[in-house]
């Protein structure tokens, strides 16, 4: 599975590739082809930041669900001493649902 971010990074890859061989098959094309690719080559190193934040995000909101199943179970009080457990479960969560190959 993948991330919204991850599948609009996929996207520019496959267009960039796109324009490469529109390029690569009417040299007249390079020159407007160079342009699109550095405007996407931004936007690729742009949707990559957000990527982080995307997964801080993620694993954030992964936290606070774990959280707030501990403090509803009644019999278990939130306490700090669970967040480093909590922290590392909702990483590997994210890693495993959301791997990337790249």
């Amino acid at each position: 599975m993948k991330t919204v971010v991850q599948q609009m990074i996929e996207e520019i890859d496959n267009q960039q590739k796109r324009y490469i061989d529109l390029a690569k098959k009417d040299k007249k094309l390079s020159k407007g082809v160079d342009a699109i690719l550095t405007a996407t080559t931004l936007l690729k190193m742009k949707a990559k930041e957000l990527l982080e934040a995307e997964k801080e995000q993620m694993i954030n909101f992964h936290i606070e669900v774990m959280k707030e199943g501990l403090i509803e179970e009644g019999d278990k009080k939130w306490s700090d001493e669970y967040l480093p457990k909590i922290s590392k479960t909702a990483e590997k969560h994210y890693q495993q649902t959301f791997k990337s190959d790249k």
